[in-house]
């Protein structure tokens, strides 16, 4: 996995570069990196909460939110080896993570267009329609993102470098960007712990009757959502449910939001996770992909 700085273009080599994670999940902040580097004077001064850098190809811009010094045990050249531990989010969606310092309310807006008034600035692709989006002064912009995501049946994805919302509909009639064997899944088949992630809702209309979504399934815990219609409903019920993981040689094109077919099913990957480990200070090397694969489990 390649990983530069941008301020000055320098590639971190394997030397330096001890272990990266890039992590793509169908999430408010769809990407995010754990990092972990030799201290060195030149990365000491390139390391820093706010800098930017370049992963992959074609490159994701990640800001580290975050970076401590890491003191080892291991003595070399009479000096004590230290390193950089890192974790960086998607350039732009810093103030997402964030609570928010003033209210923001919109009416027959779209989705990127609520992130944008959070403060996120970033790139972004394709974009869905919201009849409304509210975030109080004090809340995590996050958590209520996701919220209008879920009543739209929708998620945020990565398209190559840019930022997308996209119903999950849309994604399970994409082409599938790859085709594996059943067996090279570790499937998680459990119909319990699939209902487990699973509700009913209800809500009441003006007139005070009783809203539900027509296909309310028997076995469900049943929660109320207030100003609710049959159609936010029944998008409520709509959730992508893990059913197995994969564990490939490092694959950087596979995203969040991608399609795979396996067994002659097709299933979302809702996570996959890029790992480097280069065995600088000794111990194996690793680079190796980690998905997670979902669809609309039980019906």
């Amino acid at each position: 996995m390649q990983v530069v700085i941008a301020a000055t273009g320098q590639i971190i080599s394997g030397a330096n570069l001890l272990s990266a994670t890039l992590r793509l999940d169908c999430v408010p902040v769809p990407a995010t990196l754990e990092m972990t580097a030799q201290s060195t004077p030149e990365l000491d001064a390139a390391l820093v909460v706010g800098a930017e850098l370049l992963v992959s190809d074609p490159p994701i811009s990640i800001t580290l939110v975050k970076v401590q010094p890491v003191k080892t045990q291991t003595i070399k050249d009479g000096a004590r080896i230290g390193g950089i531990a890192c974790l960086g989010v998607l350039s732009g969606c810093q103030r997402l993570i964030e609570p928010a310092s003033k209210a923001i309310i919109l009416n027959d807006t779209s989705l990127i267009s609520a992130m944008r008034a959070c403060g996120a600035r970033m790139r972004s692709g394709a974009d869905i329609a919201i009849p409304k989006f509210v975030c109080l002064k004090g809340q995590i912009p996050t958590v209520e993102i996701a919220k209008r995501l879920q009543q739209e049946a929708a998620v945020i994805t990565m398209q190559g470098n840019q930022l997308a919302a996209v119903k999950i509909d849309a994604l399970l009639k994409a082409d599938p960007v790859a085709k594996y064997d059943p067996s090279a899944v570790a499937w998680l088949d459990s119909t319990a712990l699939q209902r487990l992630n699973k509700r009913s809702f209800m809500s009441v209309a003006a007139d005070g009757s009783t809203i539900e979504n027509e296909g309310n399934q028997t076995g469900l815990a049943v929660s109320y959502m207030p100003q609710m219609d049959t159609r936010q409903l029944k998008n409520l019920e709509k959730v992508l449910i893990h059913r197995g993981t994969m564990m490939r040689p490092l694959k950087m094109n596979m995203s969040c939001g991608d399609t795979v077919l396996v067994g002659g099913q097709v299933f979302v990957v809702l996570t996959a996770a890029h790992r480097t480990d280069t065995g600088a200070l000794g111990g194996s090397s690793v680079a190796a992909t980690k998905i997670w694969l979902s669809n609309l489990g039980v019906q």
